[in-house]
């Protein structure tokens, strides 16, 4: 039963991974952008990226080695589902994206269970959870925002854990052992 659990807490840390490395591509969008990158989100920004860049390379590359081409769909599925996301501009639809795949990366590791005070998954969830509390005070507005049907940023982050249950699934398939 411990070895289901594992390798279905391996699956989980893998989504965190995958969601991080994803939102990686919002947070250049933000720092090139720079209207959003400032103030105190700009420094626990700059800290949790070279963190999470140091740590979740390591993680990737030996994720690649085992299966270049799944890992390569499963990123672009995380990567391309949120492509008709829109929060109004470039610079929030960025923000809001990047706040959603953290938080969303931060439900797979909560949902751990015996091995979430690993080191990396408890490594992941602190940094990250420095930079979601950060934009939650800095902007806290944007953050809010709903669109015309009342859906904000719960819906694409319940969306993005939906997903990642979807496309990494694999060890959780037999819960009834």
């Amino acid at each position: 039963m411990s070895e289901q659990k594992l390798e279905v807490d391996t699956v989980k840390l893998l989504r965190a991974v995958m969601k991080i490395s994803s939102a990686l591509n919002d947070y250049d969008n933000i720092v090139f952008q720079k209207k959003y990158f400032k103030y105190k989100f700009k420094l626990i920004g700059e800290k949790w990226c070279k963190s999470m860049l140091l740590h979740t390379d390591n993680l990737m590359k030996s994720l690649n080695e085992e299966d270049d081409e799944l890992l390569m769909e499963v990123y672009t599925s995380i990567d391309k589902s949120t492509d008709q996301v829109s929060a109004g501009s470039d610079e929030k639809t960025s923000l809001i994206l990047f706040y959603t795949k953290l938080k969303s990366a931060m439900n797979d590791i909560s949902e751990m269970n015996e091995n979430r005070n690993t080191f990396y998954p408890e490594f992941i969830y602190r940094y990250t959870n420095k930079v979601v509390k950060e934009l939650e005070n800095q902007y806290n507005s944007i953050i809010q925002t709903k669109d015309n049907e009342g859906k904000g940023p719960d819906t694409v982050i319940s969306y993005l854990d939906d997903l990642g249950k979807k496309i990494m699934h694999m060890g959780e398939t037999n819960k009834e052992d």
